[in-house]
């Protein structure tokens, strides 16, 4: 009798088991497929909580910190003409540019205020980079090194135009950039070119920014007729390229050396790929999924400290380290607008903005599970700006896109 009780609750748990399988593999939810992140150890970066554009070298988006929990404006500071990314000190200073008719570089204590600037000789949209010595900028006249208190250490000008929304830093300290003529070029601390190569391939306007592999040996950029071209930096050269289209956000990179990227240009039909690389340059696999609305320029996806990968246009799509869809969440005639970034519990942030109808543009928040944590309505501007970037005091900070003002939220 004994035996066949047992028997019985055994069959029912393993009958349980099985109805809870079924029932959700209706809305997926690869939980399992769990490959742990950690934020590469990069020292030539300051280690401020978002010092360069979309907060590390593998452009990953992931901020070690935790992010806002009321979803509520804490200070709306004026700023005009922003076209870059922000980047943050460790003192939470604001470190961004005006592309109007005071081009400059500033730098803005966490109330708003500018504690200084530096003109800037032409057009400015390149996101500055803080490293451990000096904060990086550039503009349409070259690239530059400031102190931390603004004072000017040297300026690289020769054939050196650049546009891009972002450059890079090596392990070594070595300034990376790509210019207007689609020339890399590596820039030593001190100001002096140490080699360049031209590649008319090379993605050289405003939605390029480089990204680095995490052993520092590989930089990827973005490609106008390929999608991405693996740069050797230790040989100088092409080592390999991938696609056969433009590539209009940056790739970004996990922990392994994965290169993750959604090709494509606001024409492309509605079947868009989010492609995984190996760092070969091989096809680990590809998601497809489809929207009729455009795929905007610098929507970079993030990756959590679980290997999931959040991205989308009229949807957020989230999907595991293996390429399997865990959820999607409807966004209501709203697309994305601005890169994804992430914060230490899964928490990703999205600009959005309506394309149709009475306009509309917001903050959201989601959790790692698909669920909405908090809307912002945002009035009065025409648009939400490139990367947001998160403080040590869990505030999120949001330009807007050649619009008038920057956002703190908490």
């Amino acid at each position: 009798m004994k035996k066949n009780f047992t028997l019985f609750i055994l069959l029912g748990v393993i009958t349980v088991f099985l109805f809870n399988r079924c029932d959700k593999s209706v809305e997926p939810m690869f939980d399992n497929d769990i490959v742990p992140q950690h934020d590469i150890v990069w020292e030539s970066l300051s280690d401020s909580p978002w010092p360069m554009n979309h907060g590390n070298p593998q452009s990953n988006g992931r901020s070690p910190n935790h992010g806002p929990k009321l979803g509520q404006i804490k200070l709306k500071i004026p700023y005009y003409g922003i076209e870059s990314s922000i980047a943050l000190d460790n003192n939470s200073n604001i470190y961004t540019t005006c592309n109007y008719s005071f081009h400059r570089l500033s730098s803005l204590n966490p109330s708003g205020i500018e504690i200084w600037n530096n003109p800037a000789s032409g057009s400015i949209n390149t996101t500055p980079l803080i490293t451990k010595d000096a904060v990086i900028w550039a503009d349409a006249s070259g690239l530059y090194s400031s102190g931390y208190g603004g004072k000017l250490n040297w300026k690289y000008s020769e054939n050196c135009s650049i546009r891009n929304l972002g450059i890079n830093v090596g392990l070594d300290g070595t300034i990376y950039c790509v210019t207007e003529k689609h020339t890399l070029k590596a820039i030593c601390p001190e100001g002096k070119l140490l080699w360049e190569l031209t590649d008319q391939r090379f993605l050289e306007n405003g939605d390029g920014a480089p990204t680095f592999s995490p052993d520092g040996k590989t930089l990827y950029i973005q490609g106008n007729s390929v999608s991405v071209l693996a740069v050797d930096v230790i040989e100088n050269k092409v080592k390999w390229e991938y696609g056969n289209m433009e590539l209009l956000s940056s790739p970004i990179v996990d922990t392994q050396g994965n290169i993750y990227f959604i090709p494509g240009a606001y024409r492309d039909l509605p079947t868009k790929t989010l492609y995984c690389l190996n760092s070969k340059g091989e096809l680990s696999w590809k998601f497809d999924f489809n929207d009729n609305m455009p795929l905007f320029d610098n929507v970079e996806p993030t990756i959590d400290y679980d290997g999931n990968i959040y991205f989308g246009v009229t949807e957020v799509y989230s999907v595991s380290h293996s390429g399997n869809l865990r959820w999607k969440y409807d966004l209501k005639n709203l697309a994305i607008i601005s890169p994804l970034i992430s914060d230490a519990d899964g928490n990703i942030y999205i600009g959005v903005a309506s394309l149709e109808g009475a306009y509309e543009v917001a903050i959201i928040s989601l959790n790692n599970k698909g669920e909405l944590n908090w809307k912002i309505d945002i009035e009065d501007e025409r648009a939400l700006g490139a990367s947001p970037a998160i403080t040590k005091n869990k505030e999120l900070i949001f330009p807007t896109f050649k619009a008038k003002s920057i956002f703190t939220i908490n």
